[in-house]
């Protein structure tokens, strides 16, 4: 069973960024990416949304974190409205949602498992006419180009995806 999300804003428990409700918000304007992601549970979402909301965490991401003690790296120092109250930038949770569907949708069979690759020593690959260079961190699934385009702003080395 899936854990329970946990959205809050700068919190210690927080393993989320969105909420499911807001994850089905998104799609709402889009038809046939609605059909997509209805086709799930929401256990299944859920999952989704966890597993994607860890390996953005995995990522070299810009600024620090606003407190130590929170769980996820937003809201950094710079996610602060006038009125000093912490947010989640929308393109981080917009992120999340895309990078969630990638997930369900894609076959397992395209899912490159980074990790056990590099913890066997793999230094780069090449399969179905894609080359890949590993670097150093734990791994994770290749970042889907919808979650790479909000994502952008916020990743360090020049907007290029570095895992950490």
């Amino acid at each position: 069973m899936a854990s329970t999300l946990d959205a809050t804003i700068g919190g210690a428990n927080a393993n989320t960024y969105v909420t499911l409700a807001e994850a089905e918000t998104y799609f709402g304007d889009d038809p046939n990416r609605k059909a997509q992601w209805d086709a799930f549970s929401d256990i299944q979402k859920q999952q989704g949304l966890l597993l994607a909301g860890k390996h953005i965490e995995r990522l070299e991401l810009r600024d620090a974190p606003r407190a130590t003690e929170q769980a996820l790296h937003f809201p950094t120092g710079t996610t602060v409205d006038r009125q000093g109250q912490a947010y989640i930038p929308v393109a981080v949770q917009y992120a999340q949602i895309e990078w969630a569907l990638s997930l369900l949708t894609r076959p397992p069979q395209e899912q490159i498992d980074r990790a056990s690759l590099q913890a066997q020593g793999v230094q780069a690959f090449s399969r179905a006419g894609i080359s890949e260079r590993l670097a150093k961190g734990a791994g994770a699934p290749a970042l889907p180009p919808e979650a790479y385009a909000y994502l952008k702003p916020w990743l360090g080395n020049n907007g290029r995806p570095v895992l950490r």
